[in-house]
């Protein structure tokens, strides 16, 4: 049973949590805390594998809690709550915990976060996959200018624009950004022209992710590979990407799972260049294997490497820091039967939408076309809704 500390100095909304809670208590123990002298005196008695923090007013003080106890207990997952959309609170929360949820938030939100970062958990510590990994002598790294960012919204307040200015100083990024940004799949109505406006309009979470995403593919570019191409993943993913985009915005999603469907859909594929580049005669066999036998190529590829090119860029993406939606994503899109599903969540996004690129763009797969699991989506019934997204991508 996962155990969660709940750290919340409001007497009233304590209440409120605790009434929330009571009908999950069998499948968590939960302790509130109403001050911080109480909270820590828990966490020297006893283990918890996730904190709760509802932060009020600016949050700082919060945050600057959060941090501390990230510090302390860097394996206790860290789940801030807060009542405000502040877009530079949201951002600091994105760096000191692993969730940040904004009303209004009910308990279906925060449980549904809490098994997400249990499956990914349990994803990054798979001793197969974190064995290939080490295997691998020639890791792509996040670049030098999103770790100076992360490092400066660590130690100080920062403005949208200072931001901006910031990545426009890397010439090379700013325009991968803005090409991904400007692009038809992206589908913004007014030209993008400077990283500061893309911050401005989008949002930092977005134009940070876009930072890791256009720098790992642009390491792979140049690159020769064996039996696969480039261009077909980059053309796939920014493909799906703009499906996944377009799906979430007709559904009205919001912008945080618009966004993580679209970095979803835009990565999913990445792990394919990761092992094609890392062992390219190995992997040449795994995609002719699949191609010849007609099978799935994460199922050649669990032949060779007990592992999936899914779970391997979830895997680089959750160390890298991305949100645990975006690594879920990744790792389970051809795998939803593992993901309970309440709501729409990137990971069926990404799951409709690769199948319904490749249906159209057969040409970009290898291996057997992943199909839309309709057995899974009929139990949750999704299938109406997948089948209006087909049509919607058609027009």
């Amino acid at each position: 049973m996962l155990s969660i500390l709940f750290f919340e100095p409001d007497k009233k909304d304590q209440k409120r949590f605790k009434k929330m809670f009571a009908k999950v208590s069998s499948q968590y123990r939960i302790t509130f805390c109403d001050s911080q002298e109480a909270m820590y005196a828990e966490l020297r008695k006893n283990f918890f594998d996730i904190l709760i923090v509802n932060i009020h007013d600016t949050g700082l003080s919060g945050l600057d809690l959060i941090s501390r106890l990230g510090k302390q207990y860097p394996d206790m997952i860290r789940v801030v709550l807060s009542d405000t959309e502040d877009q530079m609170l949201m951002l600091r929360a994105s760096v000191v915990a692993h969730q940040y949820i904004s009303k209004p938030y009910d308990l279906n939100t925060i449980c549904q976060a809490i098994k997400r970062f249990t499956r990914v958990r349990e994803l990054m510590g798979n001793s197969n996959l974190s064995k290939l990994i080490s295997q691998m002598k020639n890791l792509p790294t996040p670049p030098v200018i999103y770790t100076q960012l992360m490092r400066k919204l660590k130690e100080d307040d920062i403005s949208l624009s200072e931001i901006g200015k910031m990545i426009e100083q890397d010439i090379g990024m700013s325009a991968e950004i803005l090409r991904v940004v400007n692009s038809a799949q992206f589908g913004v109505r007014k030209k993008v022209i400077s990283p500061t406006q893309a911050v401005t309009l989008l949002g930092i979470n977005m134009v940070k992710d876009l930072m890791l995403s256009t720098h790992l593919f642009s390491q792979y570019e140049e690159k020769p590979f064996l039996g696969i191409s480039y261009k077909s993943i980059w053309n796939h993913g920014m493909s799906t990407a703009g499906i996944c985009r377009k799906i979430s915005s007709s559904e009205k999603l919001g912008n945080e799972t618009t966004n993580a469907a679209f970095i979803s859909g835009l990565l999913h594929g990445i792990g394919v260049l990761v092992l094609a580049s890392e062992f390219p005669e190995t992997y040449f066999e795994t995609v002719m294997r699949a191609e010849k036998e007609d099978i799935p190529l994460q199922e050649s590829e669990y032949i060779d490497f007990k592992a999936s090119h899914f779970e391997v860029g979830a895997y680089l993406m959750g160390h890298w820091g991305l949100a645990d939606s975006i690594v879920e994503a990744i790792a389970y899109h051809q795998n939803i039967q593992a993901v309970a599903m309440e709501y729409i969540t990137p990971t069926v996004v990404v799951h409709a939408s690769n199948a319904i690129d490749f249906a159209n763009h057969p040409h970009w797969c290898y291996g057997k076309k992943p199909e839309i699991d309709w057995d899974i989506l009929n139990h949750y019934n999704l299938s109406k809704t997948i089948k209006k997204w087909q049509k919607l991508v058609s027009r």
